[in-house]
């Protein structure tokens, strides 16, 4: 029997506006997913400081239809929020066919979500991604906002964190609720091995958004150190940060042009051919709720060395990912050496059905259809 069709509201603290390109892309990704089994619509609301009054983008792309409200950056909060509210109190109470909602980032968009459940009965789910729940970030939140995060999460039908890393830091902190993991999505169709050609140079692979948590500046360092030893190797960075500062930890290390590459944003497919080229991906961050790269780079067939964050400690026992600890620098450079003289051997078509089965876009759709059922269900219990 052919289940309903539902009409499914994502309500998103970020997503991939002009303003920010790349603010909650993987939410855009769920989004489409989900649009394939369901009607999907997005109500965005962000500030901007190109825009005097308030402007609406409407449109409808793969799937899904999608209104973003560009507000004024005010500089009273009071102001801000009695806009922000009255944007998403006519927006939701005016949509009659609304089944369920499913919030993005719990606060603060759960607080409408909330709202809504206690005004018109409407249930509604939460997929979370925010580092801020992690043991090492979760102290720099004030008093009221967790006590407001405990509230939503109790009320919410289901919370998705995006990996069990990150359900077992909000449980820790009193996040309770009925929990899934539902990672992020991995274009599998992109993401595949390819018979990679031969090459003088061990290639290592980096790709983020350089901010502080990705900790390149001891990537770099322990580059350094391998350099030392051996000069066969190229890393090659790339992403969509501060391209500059990133040049600048280059020139403080010293390393040779030859053996580094900073390439700037790529698109899905050009990440892709990065990766199918590289021998060794890393990713050595301090904290991380997922890693997509991680997924992508296995996807690819490519042999991984991550810090014990985000799905590596959930992939730690297959033969595509070394894991290390966090900030182990010396176990780092063993790690990338040991790659580069026994480079592992593993089932590369292999690790790409398991990515696929994992984080395929038909695989997470499917499982938020069913979450959202089961919320629907118990609704009417």
């Amino acid at each position: 029997m052919k289940k309903k069709k539902l009409h499914i509201l994502f309500l998103s603290s970020w997503y991939p506006t002009p303003v920010i390109l790349n603010n909650g892309n993987f939410i855009k990704k769920h989004a489409e997913a989900v649009a394939k089994l369901h009607e999907v619509s997005v109500l965005f609301v962000i500030s901007s400081s190109k825009v005097c009054n308030i402007t609406i983008e409407n449109f409808f792309e793969k799937g899904v239809h999608t209104k973003i409200y560009y507000v004024p950056k005010y500089t009273f909060l009071v102001k801000k929020m009695y806009v922000f509210l009255k944007i998403y109190l006519k927006e939701i109470w005016n949509n009659k066919q609304l089944d369920l909602i499913h919030v993005n980032i719990l606060n603060p968009v759960g607080i409408f979500a909330l709202l809504f459940k206690y005004l018109k009965g409407i249930p509604y789910i939460i997929s979370e991604h925010h580092a801020c729940y992690l043991k090492e970030k979760y102290k720099q939140k004030k008093i009221y906002s967790k006590y407001l995060d405990k509230w939503i999460a109790f009320n919410a039908s289901s919370i998705c964190p995006v990996s069990n890393m990150l359900k077992n830091a909000m449980i820790y902190h009193g996040l309770n609720g009925n929990y899934h993991v539902v990672g992020n999505i991995v274009d599998t169709s992109i993401f595949k091995p390819i018979c990679k050609k031969k090459s003088d140079l061990f290639t290592i692979t980096h790709v983020s958004n350089f901010s502080e948590a990705k900790n390149i500046s001891a990537i770099l360092k322990v580059y350094k150190n391998i350099l030392s030893n051996r000069s066969d190797c190229l890393l090659k960075i790339a992403g969509d940060g501060d391209l500059i500062q990133l040049k600048r930890q280059v020139d403080q290390w010293q390393i040779p042009k030859e053996n580094i590459q900073i390439i700037g944003p790529r698109t899905p497919s050009k990440v892709s051919f990065l990766l199918q080229s590289s021998d060794l991906y890393i990713s050595f961050s301090n904290y991380e709720t997922f890693g997509i790269t991680i997924a992508e780079a296995i996807s690819c067939g490519i042999h991984v060395i991550a810090s014990n964050t985000g799905i590596a400690p959930m992939l730690a026992s297959q033969d595509f990912l070394t894991v290390i600890p966090v900030g182990d620098e010396v176990q780092l450079e063993d790690k990338i050496l040991q790659e580069m003289t026994n480079p592992s051997k593993f089932d590369r078509d292999q690790a790409h059905q398991m990515m696929h089965e994992f984080f395929g876009e038909e695989q997470i759709a499917n499982n938020f259809s069913s979450i959202y059922q089961k919320a629907l269900t118990s609704n009417t219990n």
